[in-house]
């Protein structure tokens, strides 16, 4: 009994830990997601559907961008005529695959879906 009370505890550690992780960051929140790099490149042809052809995004672009709004949400007001288009579209798609989770929440999330580059 002496060796499974600490070892019951520690796993009951890790489980609370692992949960408080995943909570800070949203991810207990968030709707089931079946297919992730699916989403994640749903959402990048929904905003390149958005922009000229020849000014496309590539993940790595989309996820600087969703990284930005992240740390600057104000900053939208500052951006050119096609990374307007493309900050707007793509707090629109988030906002709809991920209807009541915050912005900055979703945006992090499609950070962890979007293919690695």
């Amino acid at each position: 009994m002496k060796f499974f009370a600490p070892l019951l505890l520690a796993v009951a550690a890790t489980f609370a830990v692992t949960t408080d992780a995943a909570s800070m960051r949203g991810l207990l929140e968030l709707p089931n997601i079946a297919d992730p790099i699916k989403i994640g490149q749903d959402i990048l042809g929904e905003v390149n559907a958005a922009v000229p052809s020849e000014q496309r995004f590539d993940s790595k672009t989309l996820q600087n961008l969703a990284l930005g709004i992240i740390k600057a949400p104000g900053g939208i007001a500052a951006a050119d005529g096609v990374t307007k288009i493309a900050i707007t579209k793509l707090q629109e798609v988030v906002s709809k695959r991920f209807p009541g989770i915050p912005i900055e929440k979703a945006l992090q999330t499609l950070i962890d879906l979007l293919p690695k580059a």
